[in-house]
């Protein structure tokens, strides 16, 4: 898990390129490259999920026997950043139409 933030941000810029060339400029070759990274970016989240499931049954199992010692957790630091898209604020006027028939 050490380099699995930097393998997976390269892999999936590949596959971007990729992508792009294959589906903008109808590149045979880079469709088999894109296909290429996804398999390798699917590998590297299988990977990541048996690092998550193996930490959880060790927490687990040291919960269940009763010690205080906490299994700590690597020492990466994940920052995540929100970016939030700004909001269009839209004014709409109107007038409310009357209904037009009998009234009784």
């Amino acid at each position: 898990m050490e380099n699995f933030e930097d393998n997976c941000k390269e892999t999936c810029e590949e596959l971007y390129v990729h992508l792009g060339k294959f589906v903008n400029k109808n590149n045979h070759s880079a469709g088999t490259k894109a296909r290429k990274s996804a398999q390798t970016l699917k590998k590297l989240l299988q990977s990541l999920r048996e690092d998550i499931l193996k930490t959880q049954h060790e927490r687990k199992a040291v919960k269940e026997s009763g010690k205080e010692d906490k299994v700590e957790a690597p020492k990466e630091e994940v920052v995540e950043e929100v970016v939030e898209a700004p909001k269009e604020e839209k004014k709409v006027k109107g007038k409310k139409k009357k209904a037009k028939g009998k009234s009784a």
